[in-house]
């Protein structure tokens, strides 16, 4: 089993997709899906499902996601059904009920399929793929899991500086990732030491800034030196995120690994196929 006494023990880490990971696995970042688009065309462009239904149909063309054989396309459409029929309700549904009330979200996403990037007869096979879209100006929205991919983005060039990260009203969705060791691993002593590495503050520091990746930390600061907390704090400031406390109120926790397979299904089914 794998422990690091310097992890945040708390509900999101204890559990991967739902699964308790009893020492199995430690986690290594924090995601937190996450809009991103230009300042320099206006103000936030939707707050909710409602709202996004007539930003596309007032700016046709410049919205799309990813299909969801794709992570992030996937996530984007329980984002929706989140938003549409509830975390809880939907959390407290059998899979059978779930299946039922999944028809709001399709016909949804139904409604604005037209007015889609290229009328929404195509999708794009990936985050980097609707990446490439927005940065040349095709689409105006962007998405992803990693917080900090906005300040990435523009220290590579990729983004304009203008961009800018946003949530949605009623959160979205937030996940660990972790490490492991396979069982048949020819050298589990070496393997942990580089998994105790990589969660060491030194490597974490250097996986938070956004000129390396961006990965959100999971180590606890009460738990840090003093110098270590200063510059994670010294990370999590910029202005082209939410702030730590928004992050922290809009934490949607993920559906089970069964509710997520029937609605990745679903849009393939009702939606992907029209």
């Amino acid at each position: 089993k794998i422990e690091n006494k310097n992890i945040i023990k708390e509900s999101t880490t204890i559990k991967d997709f739902g699964e308790t990971i009893d020492g199995l696995e430690v986690p290594f970042g924090e995601a937190q899906f996450n809009f991103i688009y230009n300042t320099a065309k206006g103000a936030i462009p939707f707050s909710n499902w409602m709202t996004l239904s007539q930003y596309v149909k007032n700016n046709p063309e410049k919205f799309t996601y990813p299909n969801t054989s794709n992570f992030t396309g996937s996530a984007f459409v329980r984002n929706i059904a989140i938003d549409i029929l509830g975390y809880d309700e939907i959390s407290k549904m059998t899979t059978d009920e779930l299946k039922a009330n999944l028809n709001i979200v399709w016909n949804f996403l139904n409604e604005i399929e037209p007015y889609l990037w290229r009328k929404g007869e195509t999708y794009p096979e990936s985050e980097g793929k609707l990446d490439l879209l927005y940065s040349a100006g095709e689409v105006d929205i962007t998405m992803g899991y990693t917080i900090n991919k906005v300040n990435s983005k523009i220290e590579s060039g990729d983004y304009p500086v203008t961009s800018k990260s946003f949530l949605l009203d009623k959160g979205t969705l937030f996940n660990n990732h972790y490490l492991a060791i396979p069982e048949n691993s020819a050298n589990k002593s070496a393997a942990l030491k580089v998994i105790n590495e990589l969660v060491s503050p030194e490597i974490q520091l250097l996986k938070q800034d956004p000129k390396n990746w961006g990965d959100f930390t999971i180590l606890d600061m009460k738990k840090l030196p003093t110098e270590a907390v200063q510059k994670f704090i010294l990370l999590n400031k910029s202005d082209k995120i939410p702030s730590s406390e928004e992050l922290a109120e809009k934490r949607v926790m993920e559906l089970t690994p069964e509710k997520l397979e029937i609605i990745d299904k679903g849009w393939l089914e009702y939606v992907g196929k029209n």
